[in-house]
C-alpha cells in the first residue's frame, strides 16, 4: 500500500495490479499507452521504475493543463482532437516531472517543455534553431541534445507535424482554399505544402478534405 499526498502521478505497469489511495473520495485522470511503448518512455526518462509514484510540484500549471484536457476531450465533434489530446498528455506528464527528481536537468526540462509550447501558438512562422535557441538563451548544440531527451521527433519534425495537423483541421472546418490555408501557415510554396501533407497524412489536401468533411455529415 503507498502512502503519498496529492495531487500527484501514479504509474501502473502492465500486468501490474494497483493498491493505493485514501480512504475519502478523490479525482483521477486515467492516461493509458500501449505496453509496447514502455521501453521508449523509459528511455526517455518519462517514468522511473523505482519511483511508481510522485507528488506534482508544478500543481497550478497541471491543473490549468488538465482543464485544456478536459475541454478538449468533451468536444467530441473536432476530428483533429486526437492528436492534440495525445500532446496535452505528454505535456501533463513532463510537468508533473518537473521538480520531482530534484536535479539540474529540471529547468532544461521546462525550457523544451517551454519551447514547444511556443511552437504551438506560433505555426504561422517559420522554424529557425539558431534564432530559437537564442530566445531561450540556449547554444543550438544545448538545445538540441536536451530536446532530443524529452521529446519523440526533432524540432523541425515536431514543428512541420504540428502545422499538419493544423493544416488537417483547417481543410475539414473551414472553406479555406489550399493555398490559402498553406499561406496562413507560413507556406511560401504552395507546392511544398501539397507535397509535405501528402508525405505525413498519405493523402492530398484535396482528398482529406473530401474525406473528412464526409465523415462530419
Amino acid at each position: 500500500m503507498y502512502h503519498f499526498k496529492g495531487p500527484a502521478v501514479i504509474t501502473q505497469w502492465p500486468s501490474v495490479e494497483m493498491d493505493y489511495g485514501p480512504t475519502e473520495s478523490w479525482e483521477e485522470l486515467y492516461i493509458i499507452y500501449s505496453p509496447s511503448l514502455l521501453n521508449s518512455f523509459l528511455e526517455q526518462n518519462y517514468f522511473n521504475r523505482l519511483r511508481p509514484i510522485w507528488e506534482i510540484k508544478q500543481s497550478n500549471t497541471v491543473r490549468s493543463l488538465l482543464k485544456s484536457f478536459s475541454t478538449l476531450a468533451n468536444d467530441i465533434e473536432s476530428i483533429n482532437n486526437c492528436d492534440r489530446l495525445d500532446r496535452l498528455a505528454e505535456r501533463l506528464i513532463m510537468e508533473s516531472i518537473i521538480g520531482a527528481q530534484g536535479t539540474d536537468e529540471d529547468s532544461y526540462q521546462h525550457t523544451i517543455l517551454e519551447i514547444s509550447e511556443h511552437l504551438e501558438d506560433n505555426l504561422n512562422s517559420n522554424f529557425e534553431i539558431e534564432a530559437l535557441a537564442k530566445q531561450y538563451n540556449l547554444s543550438p548544440a544545448t538545445f538540441r541534445r536536451h530536446w532530443s531527451k524529452h521529446m519523440k521527433a526533432s524540432p523541425a519534425s515536431y514543428f512541420m507535424s504540428l502545422k499538419i495537423s493544423e493544416a488537417s483541421r483547417l481543410l475539414v472546418e473551414t472553406d479555406k482554399k489550399v493555398y490559402e490555408i498553406a499561406e496562413s501557415l507560413a507556406f511560401n510554396d504552395p507546392l511544398y505544402f501539397s507535397r509535405k501533407f501528402k508525405q505525413c497524412t498519405g493523402k492530398t489536401a484535396r482528398q482529406y478534405r473530401i474525406l473528412h468533411q464526409k465523415d462530419l455529415l
